[in-house]
């Protein structure tokens, strides 16, 4: 959008220029599915187990470096591409997100991811203070919880396609819901951390 607000016809068009995640599958259903070898539904099944993996890869990079602090959370947007043999890629991601509600995609996901992310902040900052156990989750609704501060990250696996497209590989990989295995219940309210946004993703 910040590209596309700069053309004339974006007063008109802008409803266009966001479209929410059910839309672009059926899309992809209708255009690419079989040209493409995709299986049904790749949006919603495919496509957000891989941006999952690739959100709780970088996390993991770099969770040695974080300081996990009573009180504090993040809000991360990361910004995804897809290229013409589907395969996904990070193009960035954004420490402080725009949360701007300028279309009709963007009144109904925006509003849900932030009054969520304050709802689980909320309740571990509540909980953690007063010692309590952090799971589960009773705020969680549309998050999907992939990391909970305490995993053995060789129980995490990543199948990562080795072809340029990844629905050539789709048969070969495991099946997309074991790739990421949640873990246990976290016993130190201290070492939790908030969950990633799954359906504030955006075309």
């Amino acid at each position: 959008q910040y590209m596309q607000k700069k053309n004339p016809l974006y007063s008109e068009m802008k409803e266009e220029t966001v479209w929410a995640m059910e839309r672009f599958n059926n899309y992809v259903n209708e255009n690419f599915a079989t040209a493409k070898s995709l299986p049904q539904d790749w949006v919603l099944n495919v496509f957000t187990k891989r941006m999952q993996q690739i959100m709780i890869h970088c996390f993991l990079s770099v969770k040695s470096k974080l300081e996990c602090r009573r009180g504090f959370f993040d809000l991360i947007g990361c910004d995804f591409l897809i290229d013409d043999d589907f395969k996904v890629w990070l193009l960035e991601m954004n420490c402080n997100p725009a949360l701007h509600t300028n279309c009709e995609v963007l009144k109904e996901v925006i509003p849900n991811v932030v009054n969520e992310t304050l709802d689980l902040a909320l309740e571990i900052f509540k909980k953690s203070f007063k010692g309590q156990r952090i799971m589960p989750l009773n705020t969680q609704r549309k998050f999907v919880l992939l990391y909970n501060g305490e995993t053995n990250e060789q129980a995490i696996k990543f199948n990562w396609p080795r072809s340029s497209s990844p629905a050539k590989e789709e048969k070969k990989t495991a099946p997309a819901e074991n790739q990421i295995r949640l873990v246990k219940n976290v016993e130190k309210p201290q070492r939790s951390f908030k969950p990633l946004a799954d359906n504030a993703s955006r075309i």
